[in-house]
């Protein structure tokens, strides 16, 4: 393979295109008081900040568009909702005026390179906004949530009801949906006791309104045991499905009501056995008005 010499040109634009216009570090993620953080993007903030202590050994050519990345990156970051940025206020301050001083002596000057007390100046607010970079980013609660099995970490955090058909969607109600999604986001971040009771809790509302459909009048706050023997007995529900819901009655909605703690494998095991009854149940329900798909 040839390799085609670097030029000052080709080197200079590569800068600019890849680090100029940088990246989202966090994004607010729907419903929920966090972020997803990027990290390939603190590497291009420290890619943009830290050959500020090298102009000196740069060439000539370098130094504006260097600088036009380093502000760009600085204002990225600036604008982020991190908590760090409360201590970092003031190097970011004194860094942003340093560059902006420096760009208006290589374009208002007719200088070509920044030297002497502004290239001293600058490597030295950089080396003051690195230190408390350092001392700061490890008090950022930032966390990595691990991969389980083969869900969608994205979607069980944001939008877990996404893991049923929309058809299914379209007649279960929003309290249920609501309750589905609760509990994709205990899965993903390591509440598995709580996931189940979300999980059950959206299986109950669907079972009493599949026994509504079913039975034709409302099932109260009768026991469940007690309503799945009602439509074993006086309805034309299927009786595979009975014992499906039977089952995850006997299994796992009773002992999650009497203090019985789930692991992780427990709770990814009932999300999935708790969404295909569901799927079961809402094929027989039929969509209200007040339901959207």
């Amino acid at each position: 393979m040839k390799i085609e010499p670097e030029t000052k040109q080709n080197r200079n634009l590569d800068w600019f295109d890849i680090y100029s216009a940088s990246p989202w570090m966090s994004m607010p993620m729907p419903e929920l008081k966090m972020s997803r953080i990027n990290i390939y993007s603190f590497y291009a903030l420290g890619a943009c900040i830290a050959p500020l202590k090298l102009l000196w050994y740069l060439d000539d050519e370098s130094h504006y568009t260097l600088l036009v990345a380093a502000k760009a990156s600085l204002q990225s970051f600036k604008d982020e909702d991190l908590a760090l940025l409360d201590a970092m206020e003031k190097p970011i301050k004194e860094l942003q005026a340093l560059i902006d001083e420096a760009l208006g002596l290589l374009k208002n000057g007719g200088t070509i390179r920044v030297e002497g007390g502004t290239e001293r100046l600058l490597n030295q607010s950089v080396k003051d906004f690195e230190k408390i970079l350092e001392a700061e980013a490890p008090t950022e609660h930032t966390y990595l949530v691990e991969q389980i099995r083969g869900f969608s970490i994205p979607i069980l955090i944001a939008a877990a009801d996404k893991n049923l058909a929309p058809s299914t969607l379209a007649v279960i109600g929003d309290e249920a949906r609501k309750d589905i999604r609760e509990a994709g986001r205990c899965l993903a971040f390591e509440l598995p006791t709580a996931s189940g009771v979300h999980m059950m809790r959206a299986f109950e509302r669907v079972f009493r309104r599949f026994y509504k459909t079913s039975r034709g009048k409302e099932a109260g706050n009768t026991d469940i045991f007690k309503l799945i023997q009602d439509l074993r007995d006086h309805s034309a529900a299927d009786p595979k499905i009975l014992n499906v819901l039977d089952q995850i009655r006997d299994l796992h909605r009773n002992p999650l009501a009497h203090n019985v703690f789930l692991n992780a494998d427990e709770a990814a095991d009932l999300f999935d056995i708790a969404k295909s009854a569901i799927a079961a149940m809402a094929r027989v329900l039929p969509l209200t008005n007040n339901e959207r798909p």
